[in-house]
């Protein structure tokens, strides 16, 4: 099963080595190309959002702020535009959750089994 792995700064790119070694098989994604070429370099894909979205059952998420957050889930050719049903999407994120307007939630409604956070978890149905 692949796992999407989108945010490879200082924390990400070594959860995202440690995952490899571990012999995940990732898709990552950042928009520093040097991190992600180290990590390609270690065992992962490149892939953007969107493709991470269709091709990975599970989806960690580690960006600066929970904007970017919005706009990798939300934005065009965002990972939600192609999330297959049952995806679980954990944002490791170590900010405030964004807020989430009602018709990005229905975007998601019924395709995701979990969303969660560093400080929360939300249920969606």
């Amino acid at each position: 099963m692949k796992t999407g792995f989108i945010g490879l700064g200082i924390m990400g790119r070594a959860m995202a080595k440690n995952l490899l070694r571990a012999g995940m098989d990732l898709l990552v994604a950042d928009l520093n190309k040097e991190a992600v070429e180290d990590v390609v370099a270690a065992g992962a894909k490149e892939a953007g959002y969107a493709e991470i979205g269709e091709k990975c059952r599970r989806i960690i998420l580690m960006v600066p702020s929970g904007e970017i957050t919005k706009s990798i889930l939300f934005g065009e050719d965002g990972v939600a535009s192609r999330v297959m049903v049952g995806t679980v999407i954990c944002d490791m994120s170590s900010v405030m959750p964004p807020r989430y307007p009602a018709g990005n939630q229905e975007q998601l409604q019924g395709r995701l089994q979990l969303w969660q956070e560093v400080t929360r978890k939300i249920f969606l149905p």
